[in-house]
């Protein structure tokens, strides 16, 4: 666990206590039904009494602060609260104001736990996003990013496929496609695409290098750049996989990708111009990646894990 201060919320676990109860309330649980979820997703942390302690400390403060709080809640917070000795034993070696500092955040929350809760605040339902998208849709992009201007790759255009989706936190179905190793001024026919390699999403002198599946992220229609995008078909074949539910596992060699004036750090038009840049010249003439690809399907057909 990760400690930066001695605020309550200063650490990894009371943060992510805090972030998780209330992104339980948005997915539209009951105040009980989200606890008990929580106290199953922190099973194996709860064997760790100063962790425990935390936890409690967490989800007593949150669900105050919402009119929610539970009596065995309360009942837990109170406990190590009046038991403070068992959590300070990750204190040991810090110095003193620390510890001070720490013992004033506990008694803060021992007072406002003693106080009557205000009313209950409805937690506003979270809209999740899922693409729309349809399995196999191939898409030409239109590059129109200041980087694209610096590097000369203004108003050209990149192809990729929607070959699967993948969940992403708290809810979001986000597409996963492939890049193909091309770029041209106009968008393509599908002809002339038969044969091309992929696009990896590393350099090609990375130990990453045989990554060819591109996540890309969003959390709400809207952020789709639909101007800069021209639908050329839907294509078919044995390495589309399914969406199998929030428990599906991609095989390591994917990464994620923003589109350009999202919040995201990598983003789509950036990443396709390095890679792009980085292949060597006899690239276009030898696919090697298609045993590589076979592989990988057959590895995420085999393993994915349903919910």
């Amino acid at each position: 666990m990760g400690t930066w201060g001695t605020s309550l919320y200063d650490n990894d676990t009371t943060r992510d206590v805090k972030e998780d109860f209330t992104e339980l309330l948005r997915a539209g649980n009951t105040k009980e039904a989200a606890t008990k979820k929580l106290l199953q997703q922190y099973a194996s942390l709860l064997r760790h009494e100063e962790e425990t302690a935390l936890f409690w400390y967490a989800l007593a403060d949150t669900q105050w602060d919402r009119g929610m709080l539970l009596p065995e809640v309360l009942q837990n917070a109170r406990y190590y609260l009046e038991h403070k000795d068992i959590e300070l034993q990750r204190w040991a070696d810090s110095d003193e104001t620390d510890i001070k500092h720490w013992l004033q955040s506990l008694e803060n929350l021992e007072k406002k736990l003693n106080q009557p809760q205000p009313p209950e605040k409805k937690a506003r339902k979270r809209r999740l996003f899922r693409c729309p998208w349809v399995m196999g849709d191939m898409f030409a992009y239109r590059l129109s990013s200041e980087y694209s201007k610096e590097t000369g790759f203004y108003g050209k255009y990149f192809v990729f496929r929607k070959i699967s989706e993948r969940y992403w936190y708290p809810g979001h179905i986000v597409p996963v496609v492939k890049l193909y190793a091309w770029c041209g001024d106009k968008p393509p026919e599908l002809s002339e695409l038969a044969g091309l390699p992929l696009l990896p999403l590393y350099p090609w002198d990375s130990p990453e290098r045989n990554c060819f599946f591109w996540c890309i992220l969003s959390t709400k229609v809207k952020e789709i750049p639909v101007e800069n995008l021209t639908w050329l078909g839907n294509v078919t074949g044995d390495d589309l996989v399914p969406f199998r539910g929030d428990k599906y596992q991609w095989f390591s060699r994917s990464d994620s990708v923003g589109w350009e004036g999202s919040k995201w750090n990598h983003k789509i038009e950036h990443e396709f111009i390095d890679q792009i840049n980085w292949l060597p010249e006899e690239y276009d003439r030898t696919n090697i990646a298609d045993s590589r690809l076979e592989q990988e399907r057959k590895w995420l057909v085999k393993n994915t894990v349903c919910k």
